[in-house]
């Protein structure tokens, strides 16, 4: 019976995952479950020039649409699915969570051009929501750096790095409405009712 090798030897040149391709589908499953739940989060905007709440709610939720708009499009590209190599599975991965930074600071930039609600602490419930979306993109730059650093050449450690990778995710991806957050503190009725009232935010999960 021909002798079996040890799971912390390097894998061969070009040789699969073992289990490479089950693990590379249930990241990208795993990642794109963190990226719907955070997408679930409230648009960021900067404490700034005053605006009315449906003005403001407005020009959050179609941040948000873009938002998703952006990552549908990069986990259709993306092929983390069909990966069957460790190699295969780090560079999809690499070039992915690089995307969604790129797409997160979008959002973070622009959405902080949207100024703040006209209501009590306003600026404050508009920073503490730019926050929240800054501590996301920082979670998936975090990941992108851990990524980039993945030795496919040791099965052992690059199994753990990915599961790693893909924890850092779920939990940035924990917050399922910023809105939820901002509602404990502050008194953001004003809020809710321009979301409600609005087309544009509909089935957003706001």
């Amino acid at each position: 019976m021909p002798a079996r090798r040890r799971a912390s030897e390097p894998a061969r040149p070009g040789q699969t995952l073992g289990t490479g391709t089950r693990l590379a589908r249930a990241f990208a499953w795993f990642t794109v479950t963190a990226l719907c739940l955070s997408l679930s989060a409230f648009p960021a905007t900067a404490a700034g020039n005053s605006v009315d709440p449906s003005t403001y709610v407005h020009s959050v939720c179609a941040a948000q649409s873009s938002y998703r708009s952006q990552v549908a499009a990069i986990q259709a590209s993306s092929n983390l699915s069909s990966a069957t190599t460790p190699t295969e599975v780090r560079d999809r991965l690499v070039v992915f969570l690089n995307h969604i930074v790129a797409a997160l600071n979008t959002a973070v930039t622009s959405s902080q051009s949207a100024g703040a609600p006209k209501i009590k602490n306003g600026n404050k419930i508009a920073a503490l929501v730019v926050k929240e979306v800054t501590v996301l993109r920082n979670a998936f730059a975090k990941a992108a750096h851990a990524a980039r650093a993945l030795n496919p050449s040791n099965v052992t450690a690059f199994r753990s790095g990915t599961l790693a990778i893909a924890k850092l995710i779920n939990a940035a991806g924990k917050t399922t409405s910023v809105l939820s957050g901002v509602n404990k503190r502050y008194n953001i009725t004003a809020l809710q009712a321009a979301v409600a009232r609005d087309p544009s935010c509909q089935g957003l999960g706001l």
